[in-house]
């Protein structure tokens, strides 16, 4: 994990003086639904997401009765998982990263899903009740794609997702990435498995024009990389440290969608507690 301390000095006229750390926010898990025989069963209990219409302003209906499984299920049917390794064996128990692909209307070239949490035990299959991020992007002109580093502690699994979505900008005459870093925490035994999550540690964003671009076309070059580094005093507690603002994530109805906006916000940096 990344490592790094964060000081604060005020200045005054008599010598400097440490200012008091701001209190930990503390960090609840998510709710979970299980436990489930198959992991088909767990998938099928999730919320349907999307709609097979949409009115003139955008909002869509007809909503699916039951999700649509196949990437969950198997992963090779989940287009935005490029090389990510979605599952991840510890112990005699499995986690899984499973996106349910949402209902779309014909002829739009748009793709959306919801990812959740899902974890086997010997009990049977569990899933986070609710997505814990969701990607949301036209299919003509991006892509999405993750990557996906697994980190075993004691009693504990932290899983760092890095997801890019790759679009055509400038009226098709530059190339943009936007990079969003997370951290998961997935705790399998006890009661019930405890996931955390999920929370942004990090964001990249680039803009690169072609090297013909139009002149009247107005497209700067843009490379901007921001990085919160990691630093545990004890298991359940966590800073981290660096720049106080960032452009926020995109955010849809509470869900964190794979994409970095254009609005100035406060970054993650801070102090956290996992409560349970």
């Amino acid at each position: 994990m990344r490592v790094l301390g964060l000081l604060a000095i005020a200045a005054c006229s008599s010598p400097a003086a440490a200012q008091p750390a701001p209190p930990a926010k503390t960090v609840h898990p998510v709710a979970m639904d299980g436990p489930y025989k198959t992991l088909a069963a767990a998938c099928q209990h999730a919320r349907p997401c999307g709609g097979t219409d949409m009115d003139e302003k955008g909002n869509v209906s007809h909503r699916p009765k039951t999700p649509t499984c196949d990437a969950v299920t198997d992963r090779t049917h989940d287009i935005n998982a490029g090389e990510a390794k979605l599952e991840h064996a510890v112990g005699g128990d499995e986690i899984r990263l499973g996106g349910v692909k949402c209902a779309e209307p014909d002829g739009l070239r748009y793709t959306h899903s919801e990812y959740s949490v899902y974890v086997h035990r010997k009990d049977g299959w569990w899933r986070t009740a609710a997505p814990v991020f969701a990607v949301d992007y036209n299919d003509k002109y991006c892509d999405v794609t993750q990557a996906t580093r697994w980190n075993d502690q004691p009693g504990r699994t932290f899983l760092g997702i890095a997801a890019t979505q790759e679009c055509v900008a400038c009226m098709k005459q530059a190339d943009s990435t936007e990079t969003l870093e997370m951290m998961l925490r997935v705790e399998p035994d006890g009661t019930k498995p405890v996931v955390f999550g999920p929370l942004a540690v990090g964001e990249r964003v680039t803009q690169t024009p072609n090297s013909d671009i139009d002149k009247d076309v107005d497209c700067k070059k843009v490379k901007r990389v921001v990085s919160l580094d990691e630093k545990w005093s004890g298991a359940d507690d966590l800073v981290l440290a660096g720049p106080a603002t960032w452009q926020a994530p995109e955010m849809e109805d509470g869900l964190i969608v794979i994409a970095i906006t254009q609005t100035d916000a406060a970054s993650s940096a801070g102090s956290y507690h996992f409560a349970r």
